[in-house]
């Protein structure tokens, strides 16, 4: 007969979680890393357009600062978006400080697209639909699977680090 114990035995410690937070976030980030190129690519064209057409606006060195700081947002937001990806992977491996750093440049596209729709009025607010992939993320990051997750990588990378060392007297 065998014993009877009062209670379950304990189940392992799962990363699932996040293991898939981790590739959906890759792939969203290789998603609009490419809408972001495009993007900066259109904001390049308007600066072409301000200098090339300077004589037919109504206030050229204003239309061409702005223009100019669009791209500048641009290249930010295209690198914050690729930096995702990056510490999605390094997360993905257990480091907390790359969770952090995740969540923290995720804020950074939703504020830019908040400042676009409040910026270009109503006839923006279609921009909204990308905030909705950065929301998800960012609630996704903070789920506590995630935190359960990268507590059981952080203890088998110190396992693995520490069970080499044996000691002799």
């Amino acid at each position: 007969m065998y014993p009877s114990y009062p209670h379950a035995p304990v189940r392992p410690p799962s990363t699932r979680m996040l293991t898939v937070i981790k590739w959906v976030t890759v792939g969203v980030s290789v998603l609009l890393t490419g809408l972001a190129a495009m993007w900066v690519v259109q904001l390049n064209a308007n600066v072409d357009f301000a200098k090339n057409y300077a004589g037919m606006l109504d206030d050229p060195a204003k239309s061409l600062a702005t223009a100019e700081r669009n791209v500048v947002i641009g290249y930010v937001t295209l690198a914050a978006i690729a930096l995702i990806g990056v510490t999605a992977l390094l997360a993905g491996l257990g480091q907390q400080w790359a969770r952090v750093l995740c969540t923290v440049l995720l804020l950074g596209p939703m504020g830019v697209i908040v400042y676009g729709v409040v910026s270009d009025g109503p006839e923006a607010l279609f921009v909204l639909a990308f905030l909705v992939p950065f929301a998800t993320l960012l609630v996704l990051w903070c789920l506590p699977g995630v935190s359960r997750g990268l507590r059981h990588k952080k203890a088998a990378r110190m396992h693995k680090r520490f069970s080499n060392h044996t000691v002799s007297y």
